[in-house]
């Protein structure tokens, strides 16, 4: 059983079935995808890891084999979220979020990394009232009209 669900197999299949379902999900309530989970018990090893060591002089494994990548600005090592997508792209064209204008830091398709669509409360529009400005809609904007001059 997973999150209250007994015929789910993968945390995937899990988060598919809870985002076609009738209810309306907040995509941060959904269950974290198999990737993610991965990578984040990876880095609770690690941690595990340099717990146990930590009163004897000991060599640690490469923290990238456990989670982490290197950030190339600060040459720090940093949580490494997911190496897949957060959905397929199917389900991610589906998102719709409903503000009515001037989407923020709280609108659903700027958090997921997505352009407004007509669907949307904002209409995605870029003129009148209704201004969006989610930047992911704006870019997307951006590039349909370069593409059109050509």
């Amino acid at each position: 059983m997973l999150y209250g669900y007994n015929d789910c197999v993968s945390l995937n299949a899990l988060r598919t079935s809870i985002a076609k379902s009738k209810k309306k999900v907040k995509p941060r309530k959904l269950p974290p995808t198999d990737d993610s989970l991965l990578l984040h018990l990876l880095r609770c090893v690690y941690q595990l890891l340099i717990w146990r060591s930590a009163l004897s002089p000991t060599s640690l494994p490469d923290p990238v084999d456990f989670g982490y990548i290197v950030n190339t600005e600060s040459i720090l090592y940093v949580p490494q979220m997911m190496t897949q997508a957060a959905a397929a792209p199917e389900l991610m064209s589906d998102i719709v979020c409903c503000c009515t204008n001037s989407c923020d830091d709280e609108c659903v398709c700027c958090s997921n990394e997505q352009p407004c669509t007509e669907a949307c409360g904002c209409k995605g529009s870029h003129a009148g009232e209704s201004l969006c400005r989610n930047l992911f809609t704006i870019l997307a904007t951006v590039e349909l009209e370069g593409s059109e001059e050509m």
